[in-house]
C-alpha cells in the first residue's frame, strides 16, 4: 500500500482530480484538454431515400459510406459483393494496382454538389462498374464502397437511385 501512495504521491492534486473525474464518468472539457468526444468524431450524412424523404445518419471518419449505410440499416443498398474483395480495397491511399475492386453496383449512391466535386475523378474500377450497372447512372453517381468518409463530409447529401430491374429489393 505505500508503494502505491508513493507513485500517487508525485502527481499534483489537478492531475488526481482530473484522472478520478475521468475514472468516474464526470469528465469535463477544459481549454487545453486533449480528450477527444465522440460527438466530435461523428460525420452527419443525410440522404434521400427512394421514395423521397429524408433521414441523417452518422458515419465515421475513415470508414466506407457503405459500412456507415449498412449499420444504420439505410433501405435501399443491397451491397450484393460488400466492397469487393477485402485485402486490396478500394479505400486505401493509394489504391493498389493489382486490386480486383468492387465485384457489383448495387451499393450506388448520388452525391450531390460540392461534395461530389470535392471528390475527384472515379477510378477506372468503380467507373467500370458504374458503366455496367442495371441502375440508371448519373456523373454524380458513384459506389458507397468506393468512398472514404472524411470530415469534409460533414452534412454531405445523398441519394440512393431506385433499381428497375431488382426484384429483391422491391421488397424491402
Amino acid at each position: 500500500m505505500q508503494g502505491l501512495l508513493s507513485k500517487f504521491a508525485k502527481f499534483s492534486n489537478k492531475q488526481l482530480t482530473n484522472s478520478i473525474r475521468r475514472f468516474a464518468g464526470n469528465h469535463h472539457h477544459h481549454a487545453g484538454d486533449q480528450a477527444d468526444r465522440v460527438a466530435d468524431k461523428i460525420i452527419w450524412i443525410n440522404i434521400q431515400n427512394r421514395i423521397g424523404q429524408f433521414e441523417r445518419i452518422s458515419a465515421f471518419e475513415g470508414e466506407s459510406l457503405l459500412e456507415a449505410l449498412q449499420r444504420n440499416k439505410v433501405a435501399g443498398i443491397v451491397a450484393t459483393c460488400e466492397g469487393g474483395e477485402d485485402i486490396n480495397t478500394m479505400l486505401e491511399k493509394p489504391i493498389d494496382p493489382v486490386t480486383y475492386g468492387p465485384f457489383c453496383s448495387s451499393c450506388q449512391v448520388v452525391v450531390s454538389n460540392p461534395w461530389r466535386n470535392k471528390m475527384g475523378n472515379l477510378h477506372y474500377l468503380e467507373e467500370r462498374n458504374l458503366v455496367r450497372s442495371s441502375y440508371p447512372t448519373t456523373e454524380n453517381s458513384r459506389l458507397a464502397c468506393c468512398i472514404l468518409v472524411e470530415k469534409w463530409m460533414n452534412e454531405m447529401i445523398i441519394s440512393i437511385p431506385q433499381n428497375p430491374n431488382s426484384v429483391y429489393e422491391d421488397n424491402m
